[in-house]
């Protein structure tokens, strides 16, 4: 059987799905920031540094349907590489905008897929 492009497409399309469900999956089992940074570094098979920060902040919007400001702390995290937030601060900020977004995704019928 030929492999084309579009096969590629949709394989790229089905792993950033279960990307993005993994990290739901995270935030409902109560994990940090950390822990659903690391997710994303391992999917992208990466380490922190500026243009990684721009790869969590990408999935956390499309996996938790937010805005760029929603995420935008996370560039400014520890776990990501940079000199500000803490672990601990960057958790009392996000997770709550993500537990919020997780609701907002049921409620509106998404569910938690």
């Amino acid at each position: 059987m030929k492999h084309t492009v579009l096969d590629e497409n949709e394989d790229v399309q089905l792993k950033k799905q279960a990307l993005h469900q993994s990290l739901r999956d995270a935030i409902a089992s109560d994990k940090s920031v950390r822990d659903v940074v690391d997710l994303v570094y391992k999917h992208y098979e990466c380490k922190p540094g500026a243009y990684e920060a721009a790869r969590v902040m990408l999935a956390l919007q499309k996996a938790f349907d937010l805005g760029f400001f929603d995420v935008k702390p996370v560039a400014e995290a520890k776990c990501v590489g940079s000199s500000g937030h803490s672990d601990e601060e960057i958790d009392r900020i996000l997770r709550p905008v993500l537990r919020d977004a997780m609701k907002r995704r049921e409620q509106s019928g998404k569910g938690a897929s």
